[in-house]
Parts: C-alpha cells; sequence; structure tokens
C-alpha cells in the first residue's frame, strides 16, 4: 500500500512553530547569560530562524524577551495550579501554593527572567499587566475559595491580594540573590506560611 503524504502544515501552525522555537532559543539563553549579554544573532542561530523571521514576529530583542516573560508566568502559574489543586481544602491549597511559587524561585530561568532581568527589561507596569493575567488572578481565585471555606475572614480580595503578592515578590528577590537560594527558600517559606496562618480564623489555623 503506497503510503499517505504527511499533511501539509498551515500558515498559522508553522507561524506557531517559529514563534516557540525563538521563545525556547531566547529562553535558555536569557536565562544562561541575561538578557544584554545575548544578541539577535544569537537567538536566530539557536532557533534555527533567520533574521527576517525574527522580526515577522517580534519588532525587537525587548519584545521577545516580554514573550519569553509571560511563557514564564505561564508556566509558573500552572506550576503553581498544579500544587493548589493536589490539596484536600481551599486553605492548606492556598498556603500550598505560595510556597510552591517560592520553591519555584529556585529554577534559573525564573530567578534570571522573572525576578533579575524582568523589572529593567519591560518595566514594572508591563510586568504587572502580565501578571495581572496569571498568577495574580490565581491568587484572588485562592483567596476567595478560602474565605468561602470560612478559613479567612470575608474581606476586600484585590487589597489583599496585592499585599500578598508583594510579600511574595519581596521574598522572591530574596532567594534569588541570596548566596544560599535553598536555605533562603526554607526560611521565606517559614515566615510566609506563619503570617497565613496569623490571617486564619482561630480555629483554622495551621490546616
Amino acid at each position: 500500500m503506497a503510503s499517505r503524504a504527511a499533511p501539509r502544515r498551515t500558515q498559522a501552525e508553522r507561524s506557531e512553530s517559529t514563534t516557540g522555537r525563538l521563545v525556547g532559543a531566547a529562553t535558555d539563553l536569557f536565562a544562561e547569560r541575561g538578557f544584554a549579554a545575548v544578541s539577535l544573532s544569537d537567538i536566530t542561530v539557536a532557533a534555527g530562524v533567520t533574521r527576517g523571521g525574527l522580526y515577522h514576529h517580534f519588532q525587537s530583542k525587548s519584545d521577545l524577551f516580554r514573550a519569553v516573560f509571560e511563557a514564564q508566568e505561564e508556566a509558573l502559574t500552572e506550576r503553581v495550579a498544579g500544587v493548589a489543586a493536589g490539596q484536600s481544602s481551599a486553605w492548606s491549597a492556598l498556603k500550598a501554593g505560595c510556597a510552591a511559587f517560592l520553591d519555584a524561585c529556585l529554577d534559573p530561568a525564573i530567578q534570571r527572567i522573572v525576578l533579575i532581568e524582568a523589572p529593567a527589561v519591560i518595566g514594572w507596569e508591563a510586568m504587572r499587566e502580565i501578571e495581572a493575567r496569571y498568577i495574580f488572578r490565581l491568587l484572588e481565585q485562592g483567596l476567595k475559595a478560602a474565605m468561602a471555606e470560612g478559613a479567612l475572614k470575608t474581606r476586600p480580595v484585590t487589597p489583599l491580594s496585592s499585599f500578598l503578592i508583594g510579600a511574595l515578590a519581596e521574598m522572591a528577590m530574596t532567594i534569588a540573590r541570596s548566596p544560599d537560594p535553598s536555605a533562603a527558600t526554607v526560611e521565606a517559606k517559614a515566615e510566609l506560611l506563619g503570617w497565613l496562618d496569623a490571617l486564619a480564623r482561630p480555629d483554622r489555623e495551621g490546616r
């Protein structure tokens, strides 16, 4: 029987593949060397894409970095959500998710791209706009679920989420810049979980 020819990919599929290769190559290079030390030529060679192909998808190296940052935020959110989903209650899910966020800060790519490079490369406003669609939204959902469960007193969710994400971000920066990130993570998680327990209703503390 004659073999059938493989179906031809659509233009959209080819475009998505090229974008994926560029983002993947840039992620590895940015994580290893940092934004300033990586050239567009480095990225195109690693991705197997022409410079024209790169500019077809991204306006600049900074624009590509933004896509890399968003991909990291999406992966981080999925990782945290996966840990939270395995818990037996909304309260334990919130605590486990926050701890998982700090554990993720041991990932060199998260450290270099999300915590160290992003504020200077794309700025705080762009970071916050992206985070609002990923980790911030997940945190708000977790807090609302914990309140609905009765583990937390009902209160305005947005300012509490902002307060908590600020604490997590500062702890994450401390971990990223620490000479011993593993030890810093242990200390940060202990303080964070203690603070969360202080927010809980007395009969739910530590659960």
